[in-house]
């Protein structure tokens, strides 16, 4: 998804681009007294009372107000139609144009381009490459590509209705600047080194009279590592708009450009730039921080400022400078100690665990004393052990951010005292990923105290794993089992039982399913057992199939697979290892789903999800009861095939058609097997099945039929279990939305 960034959302200065070379194409002079030449559109300067002119008179570049005549080697634009939210334009490339560049930006985005990336007071062509080096980014943040020949006859007299189009990434505010950039280009490429024009077109959405007197006041709470910035609006707020960041940033901003467009950058600040609901006092209340480096000299702003239910701003925002609280000189430092507990087998071990009442997270890795470990990203412990305070502190630094964190459960912090004033909390930690036998360990850690200041690194005293015995299963004391319970048409339940007091690890992989052979090499059933070893605990294309399950003191564990087809058979292969570290024998099991019964009322549950990331459904179908089974559709109205085009547009409102003319029409679509291919057959189906629509923005009907048996035998068919769904992500809908006197099936 495309977004905008900002140096004000804490990104850094974009690195300076080098121009290429580009020519900026001025236009022709008129001679006045030629009337054969072509009228070419003169730039603007837009005035704005209050505020700077368009454009900025910092910022050299050629702006058009709403529309823009072009010359052969340009695109005209137009602008047709505003509203609130929404506005509508028209591209008219030249003859000379086989392909362009366009997006729109919001005046207060662009504007920070320019602030960011050297472009206040520099000349006209230096400032269009800035714009030129977004308008053709190719990494996903860039402009649309628009050609004759995928666009067609359309091409030259191209409407945009922009917040309705795929390339509309945020939503259209009221009263808020814009730009319309377009790039022309000779060739098809719409590719930069093909730019021949840019064109920047001014627009200004209208907005309602503001209704009432909407405000929000900002209270802020500051730590040593952070702060709580909340936010409360007065009753006539319908919704809150907030941002924090440096206060140098904001500073920045508002004095190059004002107080309404530092309001309109905050309004599209961020992805998707809906206010929040004034009555959701939970979402406006958030927090900054925790830093472990928080720097008390430096200078925050929250701003804040509210608008009416017509989406209409206040001229004015609430503004909060502050700084976290500087941390006291006699702060103690997180004492903790981490050591081997009582258990240490071949393949598990478990850690005992002290963190002081100061201490609030611990953090640790395992690491092997000789050898480098997690695919060799971590030094042999004793490289680290031995060397100087530089590769100490980088290893302390890896294990603070990637580490095994715990955190002090009785840890709390009296800010009148700046004192911690919780208790110690000891742990066992279980250590079994990664963990091999016969290998000498140590345990690397360190803590974090009420600042967020991290320790030192410190080393526990070194230990050694025991040998892995595989060849006297006779002698695992480990009695471990796995069963299969709630064994349903589309999966059951996997429950591994065994003794705790003498089980480390129990391990187990499909090996095959309805006599097929997984998607990776196994051993035979009646392979030696030297074989089977090497499967279980040697590396291979089966290594990420493998399930490890490690003791824990119930004895018990169990997890639901799903997603299958009915009457499917499973074979796995089970084996568990002991505290000891020997291995138990081989053990192979299987289980078969569950069928479905088919009885006289089939029924079906449709359950559709919309995604607004992309702007599409989901539809997921599950046979309910008696299902032998269905058949399934789900389609736009792209043919007119399902006449979703001659549905009323509002709850009894016109249409040439009746209800019950809609709902037989799809019926005989779903359910008869004689229509080629608009329907589909799931087959004998217990699982649920779930599809994807593909065309974002179009109305789609979801509908299923359901076949089941009759007591003498026949099929029983079941009424059509439908969704309209509609193209904009609203609730589904049934007939009886468009018809109100319209009485279900």
């Amino acid at each position: 998804m495309k977004k905008f960034f900002s140096k004000i959302c804490f990104l850094g200065v974009v690195g300076a681009l080098a121009l290429n070379a580009f020519c900026s194409c001025e236009d022709k002079p008129i001679d006045v007294n030629t009337p054969d030449d072509p009228f070419i559109s003169d730039a603007d300067t837009i005035l704005i009372d209050g505020e700077y002119p368009v454009p900025h008179p910092e910022i050299a570049m050629k702006i058009y107000d709403r529309e823009v005549v072009a010359s052969e080697d340009g695109v005209s634009v137009e602008v047709t139609d505003l509203t609130e939210t929404n506005f509508t334009f028209v591209c008219r490339p030249g003859e000379n144009v086989a392909s362009y560049r366009v997006d729109v930006y919001p005046l207060a985005i662009l504007y920070n381009y320019m602030l960011e990336e050297g472009g206040m007071g520099v000349s006209e062509q230096e400032v269009e490459q800035i714009i030129v080096s977004h308008l053709f980014n190719t990494s996903g943040s860039g402009g649309f590509a628009i050609d004759q020949e995928t666009i067609g006859e359309d091409y030259f007299e191209m409407e945009y209705d922009w917040a309705n189009t795929s390339y509309a990434q945020q939503k259209i505010v009221p009263g808020c600047q814009y730009i319309i950039a377009v790039g022309a280009c000779y060739d098809n490429s719409a590719s930069e080194a093909a730019l021949t024009d840019l064109k920047l077109v001014y627009l200004e959405t209208p907005k309602k009279a503001l209704v009432g007197n909407p405000w929000v006041d900002i209270a802020v709470r500051t730590t040593y590592v952070g702060a709580e910035i909340r936010q409360t609006p007065n009753a006539d707020a319908a919704g809150v708009y907030y941002y924090c960041t440096d206060a140098s940033a904001i500073d920045a901003f508002e004095d190059a450009f004002g107080g309404r467009l530092l309001r309109d950058f905050i309004r599209h600040g961020y992805v998707p730039n809906d206010p929040v609901d004034a009555s959701n006092t939970e979402a406006l209340t958030y927090q900054i921080g925790p830093w472990s480096n928080a720097n008390p000299d430096h200078v925050f702003t929250a701003i804040a400022f509210a608008c009416d239910a017509n989406l209409t701003p206040t001229d004015s925002y609430a503004r909060q400078d502050f700084q976290l609280m500087e941390k006291p000189e006699d702060r103690e430092e997180a004492a903790m100690t981490y050591e081997l507990g009582d258990i240490c087998g071949a393949s598990y071990l478990e850690l005992a665990v002290t963190l002081g009442k100061e201490c609030r997270n611990g953090y640790h890795l395992l690491l092997p004393m000789d050898k480098p470990s997690y695919g060799g990203y971590y030094r042999p412990a004793r490289e680290y052990i031995e060397g100087d305070d530089e590769l100490r502190t980088s290893l302390r630094n890896e294990i603070a951010a990637a580490g095994y964190a715990i955190h002090n459960n009785n840890f709390s912090f009296d800010m009148e005292t700046q004192q911690p004033n919780g208790s110690e909390f000891k742990t066992v930690w279980a250590e079994f990923a990664g963990v091999e036998p016969d290998t000498e360990y140590v345990i690397a850690y360190c803590g974090q105290n009420a600042f967020n200041e991290y320790t030192e690194i410190f080393f526990s005293e070194p230990f050694r794993t025991k040998p892995r015995v595989t060849d006297r299963p006779q002698d695992c004391k480990a009695n471990a089992s796995l069963t299969f319970t709630d064994i349903t048409p589309s999966g059951a339940r996997f429950v591994v039982k065994y003794d705790p007091e003498n089980t480390a690890n129990v391990w187990f992989i499909n090996i095959g399913m309805n006599d097929e052979l997984p998607p990776y090499q196994v051993p035979a059933v009646t392979a030696d057992r030297d074989e089977w070893m090497d499967f279980f605990f040697q590396p291979g294309d089966h290594s990420m199939y493998m399930n490890q399950w490690w003791r824990v003191p119930s004895g018990e564990e169990s997890f639901a697979y799903t997603g299958f087809d009915p009457l499917s058979t499973f074979k796995y292969v089970y084996i568990a290892e002991d505290l000891d570290g020997v291995v138990s024998e081989v053990k192979f099991v299987e289980y078969t789903t569950g069928g479905m019964e088919p009885g006289p009322d089939p029924t079906v549950e449709i359950v559709p999800t919309y995604n607004p990331e992309n702007g599409t459904w989901s539809v997921m179908f599950n046979s309910i009861k008696d299902v032998a089974t269905f058949k399934y559709l789900v389609q736009c109205d792209d043919e007119n095939a399902l006449y979703l085009h001659a549905l009323p547009t509002e709850p009894g409102g016109p249409s040439d058609m009746r209800a019950f003319e809609f709902y037989n029409h799809w019926y005989t679509k779903v359910g008869d097997p004689s229509y080629g291919g608009l329907n589909a057959s799931t087959g004998y189906l217990g699982s649920p099945y779930v599809t994807d629509v593909e065309n974002a923005g179009k109305d789609h009907l979801a509908g299923c039929v359901a076949f089941g048996e009759n007591e003498d035998g026949t099929q029983a068919i079941s009424k059509l279990f439908y969704w309209i769904l509609p193209g904009d992500g609203s609730e589904p809908r049934k007939l009886s939305w468009y018809f109100p006197s319209y009485e279900e099936k």
